[in-house]
């Protein structure tokens, strides 16, 4: 420790001394220079702008995840291509974390034949992840099957086969609770991109084309 002079005797002594120990003045203690405390850090996070809750990184969830008005309406303008799109997702995010060789392009190909399959995965990957099902996977699987061939029917009954998206609406409910149990944040794919805007309004016009076509033939 630093030595000074008493200020009365001339005799060294501690800086921090309260009294000279020769000539028994009483001394102030010079006050030890305090450490520099380094500010507070607020916690931030690489993946959110400016801190704050993560948002979710749609390609690291179990499944494809859409927002379910999303869903019904590209399904009803693109003819039920939409819901293939959305199988050909799923597929592909099972290949990816399946041991098994799973092709996503014929299994959506043979959506209807495959059907059974992949509801029953999903229904598995629930129970496991402790999410609730109330929907039987052999009976979407058959309503999903006759509802696909419903196209084949006369007019104007093929229009039986826009409602094919029905059957995947529960199996689409319970994708949606699985991927929110691995979402740090609001769930993606809640808006419509260009493209889907696009697609409503090209689907939407062959669709109101068929409708008039169907019903105003002479």
């Amino acid at each position: 420790m630093p030595i000074v002079s008493c200020p009365g005797c001339g005799h060294g002594i501690s800086d921090r001394a309260t009294a000279c120990v020769n000539c028994g003045r009483a001394l102030t203690p010079v006050a030890a220079p305090s450490e520099p405390v380094a500010p507070p850090v607020t916690p931030t996070n690489d993946h959110a702008p400016g801190g704050g809750t993560p948002r979710s990184d749609g390609a690291q969830l179990p499944f494809f995840s859409v927002a379910t008005h999303k869903f019904v309406i590209m399904c009803v303008v693109t003819l039920g291509m939409y819901q293939y799109y959305w199988l050909y997702k799923q597929w592909k995010r099972l290949a990816r974390t399946s041991f098994e060789p799973i092709s996503p392009f014929w299994r959506t190909f043979f959506a209807p034949l495959w059907g059974f399959s992949l509801f029953m995965r999903i229904r598995a990957r629930a129970e496991l992840e402790k999410v609730v099902v109330s929907w039987n996977d052999i009976a979407l699987g058959v309503a999903y099957l006759l509802l696909s061939a419903a196209w084949r029917l006369p007019e104007p009954w093929w229009i039986v086969s826009l409602f094919g998206f029905l059957p995947l609406l529960p199996v689409h409910g319970t994708i949606e609770e699985i991927n929110a149990r691995h979402s740090a944040g609001p769930l993606p794919n809640r808006s419509f991109s260009g493209a889907n805007v696009l697609g409503i309004f090209v689907g939407g016009g062959i669709l109101v084309l068929a409708l008039i076509g169907t019903f105003m033939k002479p």
